[in-house]
């Protein structure tokens, strides 16, 4: 605008000088600069309307302090050039709720379709939404600007940096054979006993099907298994802290010592489960872990909880929740990286405790 208006207050000034003068000259310019600017804007105009733009994330992962890669997909399908644009990227962490902003300088010739590609990197773990908030095309007099309508978005998650650490060995109770119990609340794969039988879903194997209740009922029909308690581990999480607000200032050591436990655990071929309390008035939330990748989801559940003032027993409420559960080991993990069973200290992590 403060450019439009300066060009006004130039044509004004060449008109007023002509008419003075009483020059040719001066009035063929007067008359270019009048004329010129409508032509200019309409092009501007369809030049805007013609651009498509498209924002993705070529790594969805990556761990922490490493770049994120940001492409940004510009195609102007007129055949007018685009020589100036700026386009406005906002990047979030979802977890912490910290936000930046930055402005990338685009040009896109006609038919084509040309990539930018900027950088992120963030030393903290989170999901990162990474968002077009705007684009701006100028016209080639750079007096009117353009706004293109964009609505694009995507996201990256930002890992925790795996650390050197040994799990106990010792203080692991004895897996019993005889008597095996089961969940009965959640299935698992254990094929030996049949958790429920339900209608055919898409993915579901097909060594899954029970021909006798298929045959029954004129559909396909499943068995999901059972899930046995003996056998597995619990690793709980405290996050009990009593200055806690709702709001991790700083969990990136908390959650490199857990991605480390767990990456441990898998390498000595333990199955378990992490239990946590997502909030101070809902319930225990778990998630078993048999896999990196079920690590990966295990932290982005983590991403959304927060740590609580009221101080109980998670333990304790797993307990009552799973009274026959018989874990091979029930080991807590609390904020300042300190591995317990029960009141015994098992392995202590220094200056992992995130509200020092």
């Amino acid at each position: 605008m403060k450019r439009f208006i300066l060009y006004l207050a130039a044509v004004f000034l060449t008109v007023y000088m002509a008419v003075i003068y009483k020059s040719r000259i001066l009035t063929a310019l007067a008359a270019i600069e009048v004329l010129i600017p409508l032509p200019v804007m309409i092009l501007g105009f369809i030049t805007a309307r013609l651009l498509r733009v498209e924002l993705s994330v070529p790594a969805e992962a990556v761990s922490r302090n490493d770049p994120v890669k940001v492409l940004l997909s510009v195609e102007n399908r007129s055949v007018f050039p685009m020589v100036y644009g700026i386009a406005g990227i906002q990047c979030q962490n979802r977890f912490r709720k910290l936000k930046a902003s930055r402005n990338i300088l685009i040009q896109a010739p006609g038919r084509r379709k040309i990539e930018y590609l900027c950088q992120w990197t963030s030393q903290h773990c989170g999901t990162l939404d990474f968002s077009l908030k705007y684009l701006k095309v100028h016209d080639y007099l750079h007096l009117m600007v353009f706004r293109v309508r964009v609505d694009q978005s995507a996201e990256a998650a930002v890992l925790p940096v795996p650390v050197h650490v040994e799990v106990p060995l010792e203080h692991r109770n004895p897996i019993s054979e005889d008597g095996e119990k089961y969940d009965p609340y959640k299935s698992g794969d254990d094929p030996s006993e049949v958790f429920d039988i339900r209608e055919y879903r898409q993915g579901d194997r097909l060594s899954r099907i029970h021909w006798k209740m298929t045959a029954k009922e004129e559909e396909l029909m499943v068995k999901e298994y059972s899930r046995p308690l003996g056998g597995e581990g619990i690793l709980c999480l405290d996050l009990y802290h009593p200055q806690a607000d709702g709001f991790w200032e700083d969990a990136d050591e908390y959650l490199d010592l857990l991605d480390s436990l767990c990456l441990a655990f898998l390498e000595r071929g333990e199955r378990f489960r992490v239990v946590w309390q997502e909030g101070e008035s809902q319930g225990l939330r778990e998630q078993s872990v048999e896999s990196e990748e079920d690590v990966y989801g295990l932290l982005g559940s983590l991403f959304r909880a927060r740590p609580y003032k009221t101080e109980f027993s998670v333990e304790e409420r797993f307990t009552e929740q799973c009274p026959q559960a018989a874990p091979s080991f029930l080991y807590r993990l609390d904020l300042k990286g300190k591995l317990w069973e029960g009141g015994t200290l098992l392995w202590e992590k220094s200056r992992t405790d995130p509200y020092s």
